[in-house]
């Protein structure tokens, strides 16, 4: 196509083709004779990664309505018909709390949009993770942890060397620091008047627990304020009584706390330096205790708000606040758990998964089967054979997919490895 500049004010540029103006063509004579010759080719779309702050404040515990997860992408990224693709893993800042979690041994891997081809969302398949055996995504807002202090003086208690139980004090040892015959810990009360050597033993009860049987332990951890600087070493041992209700600890019963019955199970704790009084961060935070408190839950009498019991022992010398000296900086068992659904009322969603091959691969060389929920929906998928080629993105639709709290998908290899880029997610009206 061809055509010149028509006059010195005006222009004649043809879209989607070639402006050729020769030489011979200049009719004109002026001061700027400068000629050219243009070409109008359209662009891509350009990659537009994000983080989206709007998502990020979502309400804890909302349930999800529209939803894409992007495997391996840079961001988070709209797409024209209004779904909001996250990234997974978090890697461009904050975004939406959703507890996504995806087993096997997963390789992320990100490519440039430029290189896929594909109907909608090519660049969905630009990314993706090879090697994931089960992804599971709630279809709610991950929910705030669930928090629960010690909530009376007498739930905080040493038990000392001779065996008696102190139920009051200013502070908790938490380990094994002898004291001078006739001296108790500093800043705890021997009661009975009775020579110690020492606090041998600190246990913490944790009452109106309102965790059901069901619930699935994701993460817990006890809190504790720092009542004096340590920088010393320090050994802890973390236990929880094998009780399905945890009475509360006596003061007046000799070793109360040995006495118990407690889970075999027990998680090491090895804190660093205190470098302050009055600190509660990371360095007074016991490693995850999720393991021990699942172990509780799973008892076959236990009921939402009934009470654990925790046992430390160990060696070193590390302080905490206790309840009776500042009620706020009581320690406190945080909890991070999916809750089962308080009805089992399932609701039917649109499935849509993205999938690319990333690599130069032919047909039969990656072939697995895609199961949603317990349900086979790809029993032999060959990314290749259903694409035409590498590096072209395909989609799988499944309507009216009845899902309760989350979604499943299983990965199973059958020949090479996994792989896939990206889950849609949307809830449709029932029928």
């Amino acid at each position: 196509m061809g055509g010149f500049k028509s006059g010195c004010t005006s222009n004649l540029v043809v879209a989607n083709g070639v402006l050729n103006a020769p030489d011979y063509t200049r009719t004109c004579s002026c001061g700027y004779q400068n000629q050219t010759s243009l070409a109008l080719i359209h662009m891509p779309e350009m990659d537009m990664w994000t983080v989206n702050h709007t998502a990020r404040l979502t309400k804890p515990g909302q349930s999800i309505e529209r939803l894409g997860v992007n495997f391996g992408a840079p961001g988070d990224r709209v797409a024209p018909d209004g779904t909001l693709w996250l990234d997974y893993p978090v890697v461009g800042g904050d975004s939406a709390t959703i507890d996504i979690e995806v087993s096997g041994k997963p390789e992320y891997q990100q490519q440039h949009t430029l290189k896929y081809s594909g109907p909608g969302t090519p660049w969905v398949g630009a990314s993706g993770v090879a090697s994931a055996g089960k992804i599971v995504i709630p279809l709610q807002v991950q929910p705030a942890p669930l928090t629960f202090s010690v909530q009376r003086d007498e739930d905080d208690a040493h038990e000392l060397g001779n065996g008696t139980v102190v139920l009051s004090g200013k502070q908790l040892k938490l380990a094994d620091d002898p004291q001078p015959e006739g001296k108790v810990p500093q800043g705890t009360e021997d009661k009975a008047g009775e020579e110690a050597s020492g606090a041998k033993m600190v246990g913490l009860r944790f009452d109106q627990v309102a965790l059901p049987r069901g619930a699935r332990v994701k993460r817990a951890y006890v809190q504790f304020t720092s009542a004096e600087v340590a920088e010393g070493d320090a050994q802890l041992s973390l236990r929880f009584e094998a009780s399905d209700d945890a009475p509360p600890f006596d003061g007046d019963a000799a070793r109360d706390l040995s006495n118990r019955s407690w889970m075999p199970e027990k998680v090491r704790w090895q804190p660093g330096a205190w470098k302050k009084e009055g600190q509660a961060g990371d360095a007074e935070r016991t490693p995850d205790l999720a393991r021990l408190v699942q172990g509780v839950i799973d008892r076959p009498d236990w009921k939402s708000g009934n009470a654990l019991a925790l046992r430390m022992t160990g060696s070193g010398a590390r302080a905490v606040k206790a309840r009776d000296g500042e009620s706020g900086a009581a320690a406190r068992l945080v909890v991070e758990a999916d809750l089962p659904a308080e009805t089992d009322v399932r609701q039917p969603y649109r499935i849509r998964l993205f999938f690319a091959e990333p690599e130069e691969k032919s047909v039969g060389e990656r072939v697995f089967r895609v199961t949603l929920n317990g349900n086979v929906v790809e029993p032999n998928f060959d990314i290749i054979a259903q694409a035409g080629k590498p590096r072209k993105t395909i989609v799988r639709e499944y309507d009216q997919v009845l899902l309760a709290d989350r979604l499943e998908i299983q990965l199973e290899p059958l020949v090479g490895t996994t792989f896939v880029c990206g889950v849609e997610i949307v809830r449709q009206p029932a029928k």
